[in-house]
Order: C-alpha cells, then structure tokens, then sequence
C-alpha cells in the first residue's frame, strides 16, 4: 500500500510546506521500483489518497508512473478516505479502480493558480523591490508589482492548457472503466467543484 496525504508537491519531506504531506519523491520512486517487476512479482498495488490535491507537475508524474505500472499487467487501485480532489484524483484517475466511501469528497477537476500581491502594502511600508532580469517573462508573479495583460494571458493559456490535459486523462479513466460510453459523453467531462 501507498500512501498519499495531505497536499501533493514536489518538495521532500525536509522543506514541505508542512510534515504531515507525504515525499511524493518517495512514492514516485516506489512506482517506478514496481514498474520494473514483472505481474507475477507483484499481485497489485493499492493507492491510499487522502489529499485536496497540489502541484500539477508532481500530479501528473505520479499518475504517469501508475500507469507504467499498470502497463506491466499490475492491477493498481486507489482507494479514498476522506477526500481526493484536484491532483489527488488525476492520481486516482490512473488507477484501474477508484473505491471511495459514500461521503468522500472527490473530483475538482480543475487548475487554479493564485500569486499574492502584496505591492500596496509594501508601499505603505515604504518598502522597495528592485528586479533585475533577462527573460521577458522572468519575474511574472512578482508580489510587489500588478501582473501586465500579457503576463495574465500567459498564465490564463498555461491553466487553461493544464486543465485540457487534466480532463484528458479523467476521460481515459472513463474510457477504461465504461467503454461503450460515446465519444460525445466523454468530451462532456465537468470541471465542477466536486463531483458524485
């Protein structure tokens, strides 16, 4: 079993934004062990996601890993406890199965990007931030400056991007799980907040 809590990033356990995330480094790692046994070293892997979700990289890499997994004829099954949204069920999603309790919270198929900006208090405080850069986009989100138009577009677009791919890869699990379901139906698939 595998074990996947709190919020999904990239970072060790040793500068996590909190100790009670799990090292996605280690369960990425773990997979990828698994995915080099054959089907009759391993009887199946079971995924234990208790997560709102995270970062979208770390997200879709683990969900990659799964499915190399699962290419080797290892049955894969998450299973969630109290939640799975966002990352967590793009995990989930990769799985051969999907167990759930009847008053989890699932799905929030959806990408959300927030960048503080903290420019009126600095200068309330009289506090200046000098930027040197090379790169037209380098210091896009810089808290002490509003975002240019171009700046918002390029982020809407990369969401927007992200999004597409995170609701291609919940249609294949859909694609797997009912396949006499028609094309039309599977390119419906919501991005509400929480799903069933």
């Amino acid at each position: 079993m595998i074990d996947i809590f709190g919020v999904i990033e990239a970072a060790s356990s040793s500068i996590s934004l909190s100790k009670k995330n799990t090292n996605m480094q280690k369960v990425i790692k773990t997979l990828h062990k698994i995915a080099g046994k054959d089907k009759e070293e391993v009887a199946g892997v079971i995924i234990h996601l208790n997560t709102p979700g995270g970062t979208t990289g770390t997200s879709e890499e683990a969900a990659m890993m799964i499915e190399k997994v699962r290419e080797k004829g290892i049955p894969v099954i998450a299973s969630i406890a109290d939640i799975c949204c966002s990352g967590g069920y793009w995990i989930a999603s990769a799985c051969d199965y999907i167990f759930a309790n009847r008053t989890s919270m699932t799905g929030s198929i959806g990408v959300i990007m927030q960048l503080p900006n903290i420019n009126g208090l600095s200068d309330k405080l009289g506090v200046k931030q000098v930027t040197v850069k090379a790169g037209r986009m380098k210091d896009i989100g810089n808290p002490f400056r509003e975002l240019t138009e171009e700046e918002r577009e390029f982020l809407q677009e990369h969401a927007e991007e992200t999004h597409e791919i995170f609701k291609e890869a919940v249609r294949k699990k859909i694609a797997r799980t009912y396949p006499l379901m028609c094309r039309k139906s599977l390119m419906a698939v919501p991005s509400r907040q929480i799903l069933p």
